[in-house]
């Protein structure tokens, strides 16, 4: 898949039960997002989710459950009045969310609304 925003780009950090069974595959390359070692949170993978791309589960059924931190961050090319008109936009996206369709925005709970 691809969110056609290019915009952002993506971090994902593997936190805890993630093995060579789970990662992402970018132009038919997997990449595994694996735990790090003694607990530690794993490599993070930087993704433009222009590129179609494949996030992918293959553990089996007796598998613990998988945590990835994933953060979206500007893209470094875009200049700061772009990220103050995409910022702009974004809020009266949810406010339009929260006021005509009463739903809160993506991120908090429909009770904070």
């Amino acid at each position: 898949h691809s969110d056609h925003h290019n915009f952002v780009l993506s971090t994902l950090t593997p936190l805890r039960g993630c093995t060579a069974a789970t990662g992402i595959e970018l132009d038919g390359a997997p990449t595994p997002l694996l735990d790090g070692a003694g607990g530690a949170p794993g490599a993070t993978v930087v993704l433009d989710n222009t590129y179609d791309h494949v996030v992918y589960n293959d553990a089996t059924s007796d598998a613990v459950d998988r945590f990835v931190l994933i953060v979206e961050t500007w893209h470094p090319a875009l200049t700061n009045a772009e990220r103050e008109a995409l910022s702009d936009l974004f809020a009266l996206r949810d406010l339009f969310g929260l006021l005509e369709h009463k739903r809160a925005p993506f991120g908090i709970s429909d009770e904070a609304a």
